[in-house]
């Protein structure tokens, strides 16, 4: 079996991380695209593993998750009707855990958008940190239960909705930039961030009554929402 020279491999790896495609990669490289495949799943795997065991005990205390969407062989709304079901293609979604001070990404997963998948993101990221943390995420509804289930009482937990509108008078066909963020609508959470992270204690557990043993919802701070839709 052949074996590639370290500096022909650190060639093709530089060019896979800066974003060329294995195409592109094999003209400039002069490697076979089976190589560069091969080549490619090998260094993810040894990645993966060296990760996987060295981010653990981490002392994080801000993060963030978001989902990045992205898809492969082909959109959802493009799947052959004999491909219908496959789980191999279609969306895919890059789970992403972002330390806020030190710009750190403790995991990620790649997999669909569905409450399964935020489990075992989830899950994989509360066995990554030494202590509780101040923890965000947009409002999708698969994160409460998660976050419940990995964290219990043990985290301080919000979601931030933005509603995005259009400028006055600005053609929107033509921006290279994000609309501006309207408001910030008041999104419940069942354990809301500290007083030393700028926002109010929640109320004990035990003074509120929600049926069918779910845990309590806190309210965000009105008021810090209010400054924070304010230009």
């Amino acid at each position: 079996m052949n074996i590639l020279a370290t500096d022909k491999r650190a060639q093709i790896l530089s060019c896979l991380v800066e974003g060329c495609s294995m195409r592109s990669t094999a003209r400039l490289t002069g490697a076979a695209k089976k190589t560069i495949e091969r080549m490619l799943v090998s260094a993810g795997t040894a990645c993966a593993a060296y990760m996987d065991k060295t981010m653990r005990n981490l002392p994080c205390k801000v993060l963030q998750v978001d989902e990045v969407w992205s898809f492969t062989k082909c959109k959802q709304a493009n799947i052959p009707k004999d491909l219908k079901g496959a789980e191999d293609i279609g969306d895919t979604w890059t789970w992403i855990a972002l330390d806020s001070q030190t710009k750190l990404i403790p995991c990620f997963y790649v997999g669909k958008r569905t409450s399964a998948d935020a489990y075992f993101f989830i899950n994989d990221l509360a066995g990554r940190l030494a202590n509780r943390v101040h923890l965000t995420s947009d409002g999708l509804k698969a994160y409460l239960e998660a976050v419940e289930g990995a964290f219990g009482s043990e985290i301080d937990y919000a979601q931030l909705v933005k509603l995005y509108g259009k400028d006055n008078g600005q053609v929107t066909e033509a921006r290279y930039f994000p609309s501006p963020v309207h408001r910030h609508p008041q999104k419940e959470s069942y354990r809301q961030p500290q007083q030393a992270l700028g926002f109010h204690q929640p109320h004990r557990a035990a003074e509120l009554d929600r049926p069918h043993g779910k845990p309590p919802l806190y309210p965000l701070n009105e008021r810090l929402l209010e400054e924070a839709g304010k230009p």
